[in-house]
């Protein structure tokens, strides 16, 4: 099951929830991550690794 957005411009784009196939690619994508830019995307810290 996806969804469509749409942003204020107008840009449409499909989301949909994250698989447990997609948890490889993820943790890969969070070894990038900055510290800053996690508690931005979770408003929060992260209290647990996750690499």
């Amino acid at each position: 099951m996806s969804d469509t957005l749409t942003t204020h411009t107008g840009f449409r784009f499909e989301v949909r929830r994250a698989r447990p196939e997609d948890e490889p690619t993820l943790a890969e994508f969070f070894t990038h991550v900055t510290p800053e830019d996690l508690r931005f995307r979770f408003l929060g810290a992260v209290k647990e690794s996750l690499a």
